[in-house]
């Protein structure tokens, strides 16, 4: 497959908090000597001692490569700038379009727990068999009737249509179910939640949605005006006191008609009558009167002034016998009893229509006025027997009929019993009130809920949304089955890739490297069949033995040729590589060192060619990090692939990882390292920068390092001047021209600086600057003074004056 011509990833713009990048700015790093800033390219090379951060900026790149974040550095942030159109960062990784590999620490310990863990396994890959035409046929005619979304007729074609079916459906019901829930919130939010009767001041679009469905549970009838104003006004109660009523009421109406028809029917006649009296009741009257008058009490008549004759008393005494006396005072007492009667009747009710609470207001009126009618009826009646009574009283010798009483409706004893029984409910009420009033503002609610639910035909757009909704799983079944058979489909398609596919030849693969690019026929990787789980095995084997106790080394070129041949596994076939390799020759020997290299080369470097055509290659972007200067000189031979430039020019670039106690930067490869590829050049560059004082300001890692470093230069360099068997303190002291300090000196720094067992305070106290920048430009100075050529030569190599 062609690969992209550029550089997908250009940088890594920031990393903060992972490993030894604390604030790390690309912009601010990377700039060549002109300020510009510098970008990766489609080949990368980068150089950096240990500890450096060369597998932290691995680990970034295989966050990418597995889409989640690195374990050890979850709250870690980096970004990237690259050719696609949204930001890449560790919040979006699950993002990524890109096939990137990463061979680094982490993908050993992943792919071969083996090599660090004897119960541990090596991940079996496969790559493609031996061609089969009949199973390509038949994953070629399966893969027709899959098809793709933009092929009409084929399952993922139809599926992304019944999709947007669903997708339509749903797009309308949630505008339907938006604007009826746009309606219940602003009824809500409004009339109900503002309004004080009831008391809903955390009343929302839940609520009035659970009150609707109660109702349709339970349905309740309107409330008509009469209850609306009964049930506010029950709102506004206050407590009121408990009431008492004791009214006992005897009827003796009965009684008194009773006695009244004895002494009404009674006859009485007088000894001797006076017919004239017997004729004229009001004349009789007036003669009993004047008896009461006169008798006994004046000899003339108070009217006329006329003696009153001696036998007159006895005519009248004769006419006014003791039996009419006694009638007439039976009369008067039961006259007298039916005024007392009368007198007792109640005229009100002991109780006001205000002492009860307004829930019994109609009852207590409606019995008030029962009331107010019984006592007038049963006083028109006891009336009427005493009218009657007097009419006998004053015709004494006469009888009289019976009065007919007007038929009593209501009983005075019944309405009070009814009144004791509204009391007994109005003080059932204080205790019941507040209930009674949560009751209230419920049945009020529910009924401004009911009426707005017929108002915006509530059950007719449920109706029409649930439709919605039953058509949305009508047509999800459909696709579902749809998605099934084109489950079923993918399904059958692997299995029949499943059998092109060949683990035994991965593990080929891994031994063709071992044996053709290292030389290495002692090891080699089986395939072996494990019938527990019908799948494949890698295991290492030493000839026929299983491998034991391997070298760093052998575990170094296992892993490497592994991962290279892994790069052409079957779900790496085709695609688009991002490839990063990180320090592939550790513990690895100078023959070794070379070999990985040309197995780069070969494998992933070198360029596909075609006639009359440019040349492409096996990766769209490749990044190669190391520690080793020797192997740094190799891939400096690796193929370049050119960009696309008028004057086409290297796709290339350099790197160096610099680091400052426990921070590193990024930056790009001084000249002199990437133009020259010995460690010689480079160690003298540092011993240099050491003899300017002010450069530890911008480089405490030279300073830090003096010593190994000078302790290196000196070996290579005094090696070749004096190639004798002189020991190292005999060279030094030809070197310095027999000056016994500085002999003493530089070996002083070389030994405390590069060693610090037996010494181990030394770690525990600051640098001594000046004396390493005294003793750099002593060397220096000599150096200059006794090979002036050389020393020149090397400035130039490393680009110092």
């Amino acid at each position: 497959m062609e690969h992209k011509e550029r550089a997908v990833f250009t940088k890594i713009n920031k990393i903060n908090n992972f490993a030894v990048f604390k604030d790390f700015d690309w912009d601010v790093s990377v700039r060549d000597e002109g300020r510009t800033v510098g970008k990766f390219k489609k080949l990368n090379i980068i150089y950096g001692r240990n500890y450096s951060g060369k597998t932290s900026l691995s680990r970034i790149v295989r966050s990418l490569e597995l889409r989640k974040k690195h374990d050890k550095y979850q709250n870690a942030e980096y970004s990237f700038t690259h050719e696609g159109p949204e930001p890449l960062s560790q919040n979006n990784l699950d993002t990524c379009q890109y096939s990137i590999r990463v061979y680094n620490k982490d993908f050993v310990d992943d792919n071969l727990r083996w090599l660090s863990n004897p119960d541990g396994s090596i991940r079996p890959f496969a790559v493609l068999g031996d061609e089969n035409i009949t199973l390509e046929k038949e994953i070629e005619e399966k893969e027709a009737l899959l098809g793709s979304e933009d092929i009409i007729g084929s399952l993922r074609y139809r599926v992304k249509r019944e999709t947007e079916d669903v997708e339509a459906v749903q797009k309308r019901v949630k505008t339907a179910q938006t604007a009826l829930d746009n309606k219940l919130r602003d009824k809500a939010n409004g009339p109900i939640k503002t309004n004080p009767n009831y008391k809903q001041f955390t009343y929302t679009i839940t609520n009035i949605k659970a009150d609707i469905a109660a109702l349709q549970k339970k349905p309740q009838p309107n409330l008509t005006p009469g209850q609306l104003t009964e049930l506010v006004t029950l709102l506004g109660e206050q407590a009121k006191p408990e009431l008492t009523f004791g009214g006992i009421f005897t009827n003796k109406i009965n009684t008194l008609l009773g006695e009244a028809r004895l002494l009404l029917e009674k006859e009485v006649k007088p000894t001797q009558s006076i017919q004239d009296l017997l004729n004229d009741a009001l004349l009789q009257k007036w003669v009993r009167d004047g008896i009461e008058s006169h008798k006994n009490l004046r000899p003339t008549c108070a009217f006329c002034g006329s003696t009153i004759p001696t036998d007159l008393w006895v005519k009248l005494d004769a006419h006014f016998s003791k039996e009419s006396d006694s009638l007439r005072t039976d009369i008067e007492s039961l006259l007298l009893r039916i005024n007392t009667e009368r007198e007792k009747l109640p005229k009100t009710l002991p109780l006001k229509q205000s002492d009860f609470y307004s829930a019994y207001h109609e009852e207590f009126s409606t019995l008030n006025e029962q009331f107010l009618e019984a006592a007038q009826l049963y006083d028109d009646n006891i009336l009427l027997i005493s009218s009657v009574l007097s009419l006998r009283l004053n015709d004494i010798f006469h009888t009289f009929p019976t009065p007919t009483l007007a038929p009593t409706r209501l009983e005075i004893g019944s309405i009070y019993s009814a009144l004791s029984e509204t009391v007994k409910k109005h003080n059932k009420k204080t205790e019941t009130l507040d209930n009674d009033q949560s009751t209230a503002r419920t049945v009020l609610r529910l009924d401004e809920v009911s009426k707005f639910a017929t108002d915006i035909s509530y059950p007719n757009e449920l109706k029409a949304i649930n439709d919605l909704s039953d058509d949305i799983t009508s047509k999800n079944d459909t696709r579902a089955k749809t998605n099934s058979e084109i489950l079923r489909l993918e399904k059958e398609v692997q299995a029949l890739k499943n059998k092109l596919k060949d683990e035994r030849r991965g593990a080929e693969r891994v031994n063709h490297y071992l044996e053709n690019h290292f030389g290495h026929t002692g090891l080699r990787l089986s395939a072996l069949d494990n019938e527990a789980v019908t799948e494949i095995n890698f295991k290492i084997f030493r000839g026929d033995l299983p491998a034991e106790n391997l070298s760093e080394g052998e575990c170094s070129l296992v892993a490497f040729c592994y991962f290279i041949a892994k790069l052409e596994d079957i779900e790496t076939q085709g695609k688009e590589l991002i490839v990063w390799i990180d320090d592939p020759i550790s513990s690895l020997d100078s023959n070794h060192i070379f070999f990985v290299y040309s197995l780069i080369e070969h494998v992933l470097a070198s360029p596909i060619k075609t006639a009359n055509q440019k040349n492409t290659y096996k990766y769209s972007q490749l990044f190669i990090s190391t520690h080793n200067l020797d192997f740094l000189k190799y891939l400096k031979k690796l193929s370049k692939p050119m960009d696309n430039s008028p004057k086409p020019k290297a796709d290339c670039e350099y790197f160096i990882l610099e680091r400052s106690n426990d921070t590193s930067q990024l930056k790009l490869m001084p000249k002199y390292l990437k133009n020259y590829v010995t460690e010689f050049n480079y160690l003298f560059s540092q011993v240099h920068t050491c003899a300017h004082s002010t450069a530890i300001e911008v480089g405490h890692e030279s300073f830090y390092n003096f010593g190994n470093n000078l302790r290196k230069f000196l070996e290579a360099y005094l090696f070749y001047k004096y190639p004798n068997n002189q020991s190292n303190d005999e060279k030094l002291r030809a070197f310095f021209g027999g000056n016994q300090i500085a002999t003493s000196l530089a070996n002083r720094v070389n030994n405390e600086l590069s060693h610090l067992e037996e010494i181990f305070d030394r770690s525990m106290r600051p640098l001594d600057v000046p004396e390493i920048t005294r003793l750099a430009n002593f060397v220096l100075d000599t150096m200059k003074q006794k090979d002036p050529e050389q020393y020149q030569a090397l400035l130039d190599s490393t680009n110092l004056q």
